[in-house]
């Protein structure tokens, strides 16, 4: 209201001082009030494009709004009427200035020097908004600790655990002190860096947990936290908040962001130009399995992992099935090195760097992984560096035993250059991506293996000595022969939550959700988490289309790996409902072993995604939007009809989705994503999303379809789509699906 009111100031001095003259018998002239008038007109007019030049300097011209726009048609008219009378206004104020600015010899300022003057008052006024834009305002936003959603959330336990259940809940992470932040325009600038200090603040009631195991009868563990951002009046979960400011809308994307700097693009290849240079035996080309399969022996549980030796030939089929260059994409100027993991913009910022521990012509040693060569850079040999690493993880018992273990990190300028605050996402995705192939080429050649997202971010970094102002590392993959004998420990290494202030050239979004959701280890044991419920949703009166079994397999992996390609056009020829069922059920399906129902890996045990599906054309199947009931391997309908244009227009108008036979939602239960980690939820969710999407895409190409990522989306067009509230669930990633041209 202060704010209206100051707006309204000058007009309302204007109105007063005409009604003073009329009650002492003295009204102005109607030449004078409209000297009067046009005067204000124009002050208004600086004010106005005072403030356009400070929101230039601060980068936020994105969050320009419709009223923006209608304001810009008045300024428009308040030219034109000082325009037309702009010489009775200079008259006015050249009859005042000779009065007040005489000269020397009593004459008026010579025409020059006065246009001088105009000039430098200008160019003092425009400097003077630029300065408040560029460095006064800083946007203050405080971060502090609450109970995580998630400690209210049910879970089940599996058959080991049930018996221990009366004297267990979720376990809690012990969080550290209020994170205050000072933040210039995280809302839009690409640039602007995140200023401030860890502060003292308040700290949320402590709830008694199950007593951590290194303390005996010691004080119990803290109920885990999430961090709740309080900006502009408003509260949000820091993963809620870092989604919702990195939302596409119609307003924001008319923004664009600029031409893209070519000359700042950063390289896709990491060099170790001193490092020593490993020669890799050549990948193998046939596994003699299928997609589904290598999906399905992925489900399996991983008890434990053998010290049994691990082939270089196996390495180096690994490294290439998850990230080598598969094809090369020539373009004028530039050539492509495509690779076998999708990316955003194929700008690829993961990083794929192993621990060798007992592979069969590796010495022992950390090694980062040439990508364009396909070759291993030797960092570090000797020691036992799987040792060290394994201190620094959830899961050491994994990682100790590894005869290889991958680390996956993100190079965050590389999706930061085009795709500013919103690139995390992108970054997350694609990490998922690349586990979910290493993963599945594992599988291939006989191996298990366990995706791992807790780990003490710090010790980490610094084991393969990046610079965690720019590169981080995301996930950690142990691979080896599966020891069906669990090498479980007694308990599990504890973590707190670490915010860190990064620096960098990537967004300052992108820092502070990286950095805010880092976590250090304490020292101290805990008791294991409880397996989680996979997440169902309940609808009135819901039409259910029960799927066809026995779904198809899809081709060999390996030769599907490497003629994978994101595809955007498609054929007249509708999907067939078997294709539809098979894709549903190996991107997120539930298998049966031994009476044990089985899901996909998740980081963490999050489990915190859902699947809609928007069904355009496929045989036997009405259009319309679905939900899939893993429970059931059904299709839920949610709308009926066809929705090709809704959905068209929810992905920014790209052909690819509108044109599809079927298009892929994977969305997020904001409730759930603070199991186990608080705020690092979000980060595993991403994650799931990236592997349940390469999971989409082989099963896609193994069955001679189309699949084609989308990242970028109207969010809440598309929540509106599958009808999903944004408050409750977070789109994450879209897959649209078809019969190509090519295909038979």
């Amino acid at each position: 209201m202060s704010v209206k009111i100051l707006i309204l100031l000058p007009f309302a001095l204007l109105l007063v001082f005409a009604l003073c003259r009329m009650l002492v018998g003295r009204a102005l002239r109607k030449r004078s009030f409209d000297i009067l008038l046009a005067l204000v007109l124009l002050l208004y007019f600086l004010a106005t494009a005072g403030l356009g030049l400070f929101w230039v300097a601060n980068q936020e011209l994105p969050v320009f709004d419709w009223h923006y726009l209608v304001g810009y048609v008045t300024l428009v008219l308040v030219v034109l009427h000082v325009a037309f009378n702009w010489q009775t206004l200079m008259a006015f104020l050249r009859l005042r200035s000779a009065k007040v600015l005489p000269g020397d010899s009593g004459r008026t300022w010579r025409p020059a020097l006065r246009t001088a003057g105009w000039v430098a008052g200008l160019a003092l006024y425009g400097a003077i908004f630029y300065w408040l834009g560029k460095g006064q305002a800083v946007t203050r936003i405080e971060i502090t600790r609450g109970p995580s959603a998630a400690m209210e959330e049910e879970t089940v336990e599996s058959a080991a655990q049930a018996g221990a259940r009366d004297s267990q809940t979720d376990e809690a992470y012990a969080v550290p002190e209020a994170q205050v932040v000072q933040d210039e325009s995280l809302k839009g600038d690409a640039e602007a860096g995140v200023q401030g200090t860890h502060a003292q603040g308040a700290r949320a009631p402590e709830a008694e947990e199950p007593r951590s195991i290194a303390e005996g009868n010691g004080p119990p563990a803290k109920v885990l936290q999430q961090q709740v951002v309080s900006s502009d009046g408003g509260h949000r979960v820091l993963a809620d908040y870092y989604h919702e400011q990195t939302k596409h809308t119609r307003i924001s994307v008319m923004g664009g962001g600029g031409a893209l700097d070519w000359s700042a693009r950063p390289k896709v290849f990491k060099p170790y130009p001193r490092a020593e240079v490993i020669d890799l035996p050549e990948p193998t080309d046939l596994a003699g399995i299928s997609v589904g399969g290598a999906i399905e022996l992925c489900r399996r549980p991983v008890p434990g992992l053998t010290t049994e030796p691990i082939t270089l030939e196996d390495v180096s089929t690994i490294l290439f099935m998850t990230n080598g260059v598969t094809s090369t994409l020539a373009q004028p100027n530039r050539l492509y090195h495509l690779r076998a993991a999708p990316s955003a913009g194929a700008l690829y910022p993961t990083i794929t760097y192993l621990v060798a521990r007992n592979v069969q012509g590796l010495d022992v040693g950390i090694y980062h992984y040439a990508v364009k060569d396909h070759k291993l850079h030797r960092l570090r040999h000797g020691g036992a560096p799987y040792e060290e690493l394994a201190s620094a993880v959830s899961r050491p018992e994994l990682v100790s035993r590894a005869p290889v273990t991958f680390i996956f990190t993100s190079s965050f300028y590389r999706s930061s250059w085009k795709y500013d605050e919103r690139s995390y996402r992108y970054c997350c995705l694609d990490a998922g991506h690349l586990v979910v192939q290493a993963s599945l080429a594992a599988a291939g050649l006989g191996y298990g293996s366990v995706p791992i997202g807790r780990f003490d971010d710090e010790r980490v970094n610094t084991f393969l000595s990046l610079d965690e102002n720019e590169e981080g590392a995301m996930a950690i993959l142990p691979v080896g022969f599966v020891d069906h004998v669990s090498s479980d420990p007694e308990g599990r290494p504890e973590f707190d939550l670490a915010p860190t202030e990064l620096e960098g050239k990537s967004h300052a979004l992108v820092r502070l959700m990286h950095g805010s959701t880092r976590l250090a280890m304490t020292g101290r044991t805990v008791q294991a988490f409880s397996v989680r419920a996979l997440p169902t949703k309940e609808l009135v009166e819901p039409v259910v289309h029960f799927l066809p079994g026995d779904a198809a397999e899809g081709d060999d992996l390996f030769p599907t790996i490497v003629r994978r390609r994101s595809i955007r056009t498609w054929s007249a020829v509708s999907l067939i409902l078997e294709e539809l069922a098979a894709m549903a059920y190996y991107a997120c399906g539930l298998s049966e072993s031994g009476g044990e129902v089985l899901s996909d890996p998740s980081f963490e045990d999050n489990h915190a995604l859902s699947l809609y599906v928007i069904v355009n054309e496929v045989d036997e199947l009405e259009p319309g939007v679905y939900h899939y009931d893993r429970l059931q391997h059904a299709l839920v309908q949610i709308r009926r009809g066809d929705h090709r244009q809704q959905a068209y227009a929810a992905s920014l108008f790209q052909d690819v989705v509108g044109e599809a036979h079927v298009a892929f939602v994977m969305t997020a239960d904001l409730k759930r994503l603070g199991y186990p980690d608080g705020d690092r939820g979000y980060r595993y969710a991403n994650l799931d999303a990236g592997m349940l999407g390469g999971r989409l895409y082989l099963m896609a190409t193994g069955l001679n379809l189309g699949c084609c990522g989308i990242g970028a989306f109207f969010d809440d067009e598309v929540s509106e789509l599958i009808d999903v509230s944004p408050e409750e669930e977070l789109v994450l990633y879209l897959a649209a699906v078809g019969v190509t041209e090519e295909a038979p």
